[in-house]
């Protein structure tokens, strides 16, 4: 079984609707997941994160993370992720309570299954 530490996806600015930033690929799982999520602004906001299995939607029955706030000029570790497992298929959804301000990265172990 091959396995690769790596950035999961690009940073990106949450969006005020839930959108998908990362899927385990086909064949792949991923695991030991770090979420980081920052707020370079002087305004204090929220961001809600999702572990969303393969072909299902967002919900409250799959929220890992919600409403967290992010303090202005801060950078938060979401540890609420950490631990959680990525088939293939499954995916992390995020939103923040505005959109384009606040900045997400992603990184783990992705795995061959």
């Amino acid at each position: 079984m091959a396995q690769r530490s790596k950035k999961l996806m690009q940073p990106a600015l949450l969006t005020a609707a839930a959108v998908s930033y990362y899927a385990a690929p086909s064949g792949t799982r991923a695991r030991s997941l770090w979420l980081t999520i920052t707020n370079p602004t002087g305004t204090t906001y929220t961001a809600t994160v999702y572990v969303v299995p393969s072909g299902g939607a967002v919900s409250n029955t799959n929220m890992v993370a919600s409403a967290k706030t992010i303090l202005p000029g801060r950078t938060e570790t979401l540890y609420d992720l950490c631990g959680h497992v990525l088939d293939p298929g499954d995916a992390i959804y995020a939103l923040a309570s505005t959109a384009a301000v606040i900045n997400m990265q992603l990184s783990g172990v992705e795995e061959s299954t």
